[in-house]
């Protein structure tokens, strides 16, 4: 290995005009210049190279300069104290920095003289250090021949600055997960950032891609599109809920994307609203992004497809981290990777309290608290077996990205329960449904503390979450909406009507299907009721009278003479006040006659089927 003084300058005139013009199309600087003569300008502003041999390192005197990487790689490394004693230090390699990329300390170590002692100034530039891995060749530019250019293009001064001076460090400050680091922690993440240019409408990656970087917009502006796929082009339904789910998302920080994945990549401060304009056929609009935005900081984090499509509107400059540099990083700093954890799962919490999932309806924000808390995730390759039928249950699961294979006959293969005791043996397991983002399971071992009836193993490389048997207890053994939908997971088709009314969804269904059948003015009667019950009054008691009890009424429902006789006594007032259970006994009514004959048609509907489906219950 060589030292900072081994470092030996190259010959001035060892690159020509050519060469370097060459060299700087590689740069994002070549965005903004649209001329040969541009080009030749600024080349001239780069007219000192630097040779630095493999394994050698930077000179300290030469870190404050910009410089363009020509040929060969730069590694960045970093040199800070352990965790675990500030006497002892960590050492890891951060990124690599190849042709094309720009080299900047200037800035950084601007930053940190705002912030820190100069001694402790020249520490930083000590820990932080540039070594070439081969042999490197770099392109240093000359401030006062550049602010001369500058001076001669006003019209570039903006658009080039952002490349040789941005304020790297505020750009990343407002990141969630790196909110509260240590400020030497950011300028070494400042450092691993690289300039990205782009022309207009260049697609910066297409829905479904792997993510691999997070991007910050520094100028320019970029549209993000939701695609319709497949056989999903053609489903309205579909399509207008991911497009309601996506524009909410941007209002109320509450996601939904288009497979139902519980991850947004979207962090908006001066985005404009969604303009119709942008849409077609195929594609749905959903916002602009502007300088200060950032998106695909879920790349950095787990590994799952993007969720949209982010395209430019007109040239843009980007700041970007690689999922690899940033890995790099965080190994080396345990406390941002603690961090990052701890932000992702308060994140995904939130996500869940935003989407159409029943069960987490009238969870608290106490109580929600307490499952961010207490939430662990897991990231599992496919075919990873989460939990095998007849083992005990511990914990229960949410899907977040992926599918989950739901599999019975395949548990203990030789008959054995784990306590010895004989069990029925299987000849082959079946598998009877697949389970995706927002879908849950596990709950019904936890709920009748009995074992797994069925096991679970991943049908796809899947992200999810759990909390043991305490918490979901704690959380959800109060909430109404919770225990609906759990029991009806438990009863399957011996669910009675009064367990579908509960349920949002289930409601929903048996209406449409009444609807069908042209009657559902009983449904709607019974909704009626429940809600004069929440605020009766003798106003309220004559319209829902007026409506659903009296002969003449828009939607009369079949109740006994005598019956309806004695409610029409009491809320003309000729029988004594009104009472919240004035219509308790022709409720009844009207739920005996679904029962009887609404309800056993609808239970021999795929709409019925489809409706335990959609609870990720699968009956036959």
């Amino acid at each position: 290995m060589g030292n900072c003084n081994s470092i030996a300058p190259a010959d001035a005139a060892s690159l020509s005009m050519s060469e370097r013009i060459d060299f700087l199309k590689g740069t994002p600087f070549f965005m903004y210049l649209d001329t040969d003569k541009l080009l030749e300008e600024l080349s001239e502003c780069f007219t000192t190279t630097i040779f630095v041999g493999e394994g050698e390192k930077m000179k300290r005197e030469d870190s404050g300069k910009t410089y363009v990487v020509a040929k060969g790689e730069m590694e960045l490394s970093t040199v800070i104290p352990s965790t675990q004693s500030k006497t002892q230090f960590q050492k890891g390699f951060l990124c690599t920095k190849t042709a094309g990329d720009i080299v900047n300390k200037k800035q950084t170590q601007k930053d940190a003289m705002r912030r820190v002692s100069k001694a402790k100034l020249q520490d930083f530039v000590d820990d932080v250090s540039l070594c070439a891995k081969v042999d490197t060749l770099l392109m240093m530019c000359d401030d006062s021949k550049f602010e001369a250019f500058l001076k001669e293009h006003e019209n570039l001064r903006t658009d080039m600055e952002h490349i040789i001076d941005s304020d790297i460090a505020n750009f990343l400050m407002p990141l969630p997960f790196l909110k509260g680091i240590k400020e030497s922690q950011i300028e070494m993440i400042s450092q691993m950032c690289k300039y990205e240019a782009f022309d207009e409408s260049a697609t910066l990656f297409n829905q479904g891609d792997t993510g691999d970087k997070l991007y910050i917009v520094l100028a320019g502006q970029c549209e993000v599109i939701i695609t319709k796929e497949g056989d999903d082009s053609d489903d309205e339904t579909t399509v207008s809920r991911v497009e309601r789910g996506y524009r909410k998302s941007f209002a109320s920080e509450k996601n939904k994307t288009k497979n139902g994945e519980l991850f947004s990549d979207l962090n908006l401060k001066n985005s404009d609203s969604p303009r119709p304009s942008m849409e077609d056929e195929n594609s749905t609009f959903l916002a602009s992004m502007k300088p200060g935005d950032y998106f695909g900081e879920t790349a950095l984090m787990v590994n799952i497809p993007r969720t949209t499509t982010v395209k430019t509107s007109r040239k843009s400059l980007f700041l970007t981290i690689s999922k690899v540099a940033f890995h790099n990083f965080v190994n080396v700093c345990e406390d941002v990777k603690e961090r990052m954890n701890e932000v992702m799962k308060a994140r995904m919490v939130s996500k869940l309290s935003g989407m159409d999932i029943p069960f987490m309806q009238g969870i608290s924000p106490e109580m929600f608290l307490t499952f961010a808390h207490s939430v662990e995730m897991h990231e599992m390759p496919k075919d990873t077996v989460i939990f095998k039928e007849g083992d005990i249950g511990d914990r229960f699961y949410i899907v977040i990205h992926g599918e989950v294979r739901v599999e019975t006959g395949s548990g203990n293969k030789d008959g054995n329960k784990e306590d010895g005791k004989p069990r029925m043996k299987r000849a082959m397991s079946m598998d009877i449904g697949h389970l995706g983002p927002g879908k849950y399971f596990g709950e019904m071992a936890l709920v009748a503390h009995t074992e797994r009836s069925a096991t679970c193993a991943c049908n796809t490389h899947a992200i999810l979450m759990s909390v043991g048997s305490d918490v979901f207890h704690k959380i959800f053994d109060d909430n109404p909406q919770a225990l609906c939908e759990f029991k009806l997971r438990c009863l399957q088709e011996k669910a009675e009507l009064k367990h579908i009314l509960v349920h949002p969804t289930g409601l929903n269904m048996f209406n449409a299907f009444l609807k069908k059948e042209l009657a559902d003015e009983n449904i709607q009667f019974w909704v009626a009721v429940n809600e004069f019950k929440k605020d009766a009054s003798q106003e309220a008691a004559k319209a829902l009278y007026d409506k659903f009890i009296s002969e003449s009424g828009e939607l009369q429902v079949n109740v006994p003479g005598k019956m309806r006789k004695e409610i029409s006594k009491i809320v003309s007032g000729d029988a004594g006040d009104v009472n919240v259970d004035i219509f308790e006994g022709s409720q009844n009514e009207i739920y005996k006659l679904m029962v009887r004959d609404n309800f056993a048609r609808f239970k021999k509907t795929p709409e019925f089927t489809d409706f335990f489906e959609n609870l990720g219950i699968f009956i036959s």
